[in-house]
């Protein structure tokens, strides 16, 4: 608990509430104990000038002495009324009657000047104000009043006005010291709340968030860790994923592999055995060997280009290119293979169609891959619809079947590698060579495209078809 910040951040705020509340407290005393001595030396002084004026007006010495003592007695004070020559015979003799006075002010009272004093007292034996009064005539002094009042009832004010002020202060402390716990536990509440959040991310945890609730240096560190936790996030999922795709692309690979070599190697050892004396038997086992043989080598081959295109090393030229003419290519080649499986091709170019800045072998690969995928998967009397426009700066063409279409959940992974839709969908009775592909087609499809900063992209419903649309920038005018 001595460790907790709430802790440490509550005895230094007390501790520095208390220093300061002591220090005012010394300040304030003092102060105020100088002003009030100060006030009770003017008005002592006063009371000495209104004394001086009931003197003036009575020339009778008993009268006087009778005035004199009953002032004494209401001021509870020592006074005394003399002229300068009886002020300057006790100075010889004894300094009672001016003490504490210093030279000085005793100057400054020959002088006309009112003083007083506060100080060691010969009269009381203790501390006293003393106030001399200076009676003028012209410029002349006449006699001099002094008034002597014991400091010792003024200081049971003086500590009464302390008690008051150290009650206030410790009011004060207290109160401070409240506030303060609280104030450390509101600032403090967000960084455990921050150490919870940063112990739930080192044990894999990131969707726990730090409450920003204020826009000052915390809320900000709130923020950062909050940011934090979602890059975090993010790069952690990327990294799963990456492991996840690497090891599906090896166990995809091991699986594509496998199969053909294994086919190889049983019609193999079946022909180096003899257990096949037919020959027209044995040509039918080297064509499944060639077969198989011309699956492995165009797998080889169709991860080489893939691996490429995705690591950005696909060195290939670019030049203006109709679109036209790279689909009436693609579809001149593929026309043998549609009509054998019934399966019709229309073309529909826009009139404004615009050319593009590409490759054409590799755009060709691109529209053979849909084409070929289309005719796969249309039923006997289908009809393959290619179409192209241009707009909103790029030339869009669209290659469209009539076959059973994808699922929507199946969507999202086509464009993976090694996926593979559901064989139930081919046509029964189709007739293309190599039917069973390797589930790369439209992950190459999908990489050169991008490479040609274009976009594919896919519509279907199940039992109408589908539809593949890419969209190549056009040429800079």
């Amino acid at each position: 608990m001595s460790k907790s910040i709430v802790v440490k951040l509550w005895l230094t705020m007390t501790a520095l509430v208390f220093l300061i509340l002591v220090t005012a407290w010394f300040a304030h005393t003092r102060i105020q104990t100088d002003r009030y001595f100060q006030q009770q030396g003017e008005e002592l002084i006063q009371k000495g000038f209104r004394l001086s004026e009931i003197l003036r007006d009575e020339h009778d010495n008993l009268k006087q002495e009778k005035i004199i003592q009953a002032s004494a007695k209401v001021l509870n004070a020592n006074i005394m009324f003399m002229d300068k020559q009886e002020f300057l015979d006790g100075c010889q003799n004894d300094d009672s009657h001016h003490d504490p006075l210093v030279a000085s002010e005793v100057k400054s009272l020959f002088a006309g000047n009112p003083v007083f004093h506060r100080g060691p007292g010969k009269i009381y034996d203790n501390e006293v104000i003393s106030a001399g009064v200076p009676i003028m005539s012209g410029d002349i002094l006449k006699k001099i009043i002094m008034l002597h009042a014991p400091i010792t009832p003024l200081s049971s004010r003086i500590n009464d006005l302390k008690q008051v002020t150290l009650t206030v202060g410790l009011g004060g402390i207290i109160m401070a010291t409240i506030l303060s716990f609280f104030l450390s536990r509101r600032f403090s509440g967000p960084l455990l709340e921050m150490n919870r959040v940063a112990q739930a991310m080192a044990h894999g945890n990131y969707k726990r968030k730090v409450r920003a609730n204020s826009q000052d240096e915390i809320g900000l560190l709130a923020n950062s860790l909050n940011t934090l936790a979602l890059k975090l996030e993010e790069k952690i999922s990327a990294l799963e994923r990456m492991d996840n795709t690497r090891r599906e692309f090896v166990a995809n690979v091991s699986h594509e592999l496998r199969t053909p070599l294994a086919i190889v190697q049983g019609y193999t050892e079946a022909l180096l055995d003899g257990m096949v004396d037919d020959p027209e038997e044995q040509h039918l086992y080297l064509s499944h060997i060639s077969d198989e043989l011309n699956r492995l080598r165009r797998l080889v081959s169709e991860l080489l280009d893939l691996k490429r295109m995705e690591s950005g090393r696909q060195d290939f030229s670019k030049e203006v290119i109709e679109i036209d003419s790279i689909i009436d290519k693609v579809t001149k080649k593929i026309e043998p293979t549609a009509k054998e499986n019934n399966v019709k091709m229309e073309s529909d170019y826009d009139a404004a169609l615009k050319p593009i800045m590409g490759n054409a072998d590799l755009l060709e690969q691109v529209f053979f891959n849909l084409i070929i995928n289309g005719i796969k998967f249309s039923f006997a009397g289908g009809t393959i619809k290619i179409s192209a426009s241009s707009g909103e700066g790029y030339t869009h063409i669209s290659v469209s079947d009539a076959g059973s279409g994808i699922p929507q959940q199946e969507l999202p992974f086509i464009f993976e590698r090694f996926y593979k839709v559901d064989k139930s969908r081919t046509r029964s009775g189709q007739n293309i060579e190599n039917s069973d592909g390797t589930g790369l087609g439209l992950a190459i499809a999908n990489s050169i495209v991008q490479t040609h900063n274009g976009i594919i992209n896919v519509q279907s419903r199940p039992g109408g078809g589908s539809t593949f649309t890419v969209s190549i920038p056009i040429k800079p005018a």
